[in-house]
């Protein structure tokens, strides 16, 4: 049980950077030599050889 609350605790830390630099993006837009930011979400190996488990990481500049 854990493990499924710790997936759904990582999902929303994710979906929260992408909110927050999609609305870093559409504030900025019309700012002067502003470059979009984007997310990138990438799958990052588990601690033991053979283990079940998988975690993730969202990474975006704000």
């Amino acid at each position: 049980m854990l493990k499924g609350l710790r997936a759904a605790e990582t999902a929303m830390n994710i979906q929260l950077t992408k909110t927050n630099v999609l609305a870093n993006n559409l504030a900025n837009v019309d700012t002067a030599g502003f470059k979009q930011v984007l997310t990138q979400v990438t799958e990052k190996g588990a601690a033991g050889a053979g283990s079940p488990t998988r975690s993730f990481a969202a990474r975006g500049i704000i």
